[in-house]
């Protein structure tokens, strides 16, 4: 994907806006329990990039949480609306990732495409699509490495 455009959001109630710098490393779905849970959907459909190159406005308003003690994830949601509007890793160890839901994007914003579903095996809504489904911890977490240093590697 070609990058010339901000991708900014804001959360359902507006206290929490979101900048991005530069273009997402990768876009992928999510069937983990957790995100259908705080997503109240059978998936999340979530947008990865470097954290250096997302600044959140208004961080005093957000409430960050980790839901398990063995996946990396500490996910952020407004304090105000209670919506998920952020989420930061260090799933590749040196490099901190930031996670955010598509959802929160204008409808005109030229996001990718998303290359892989993740933890499929929890899948609530099968994907009749072509994309590779993951269903286990391992693959799920490996691919999903696998895909953001190729993008990275991808910027050199």
């Amino acid at each position: 994907m070609s990058f010339h455009q901000a991708l900014n959001y804001e959360c359902s109630c507006g206290a929490i806006k979101v900048q991005i710098k530069s273009a997402p490393l990768v876009r992928l779905f999510c069937h983990c329990s957790i995100c259908q849970s705080l997503y109240s959907k059978g998936y999340a459909d979530d947008i990865i990039l470097l954290a250096n190159e997302v600044t959140v406005e208004n961080s005093a308003s957000v409430t960050y949480k980790k839901h398990t003690s063995f996946f990396p994830i500490h996910r952020g949601e407004c304090k105000h609306c209670k919506s998920p509007v952020i989420a930061f890793s260090s799933l590749i160890p040196f490099i901190k990732l930031a996670i955010t839901p598509t959802r929160f994007y204008s409808k005109q914003t030229k996001l990718p495409n998303s290359v892989a579903h993740l933890f499929y095996r929890n899948n609530k809504l099968p994907m009749n699509d072509s994309l590779p489904k993951y269903n286990d911890y391992l693959l799920s977490q490996i691919n999903t490495i696998k895909y953001i240093l190729y993008s990275i590697i991808k910027r050199f």
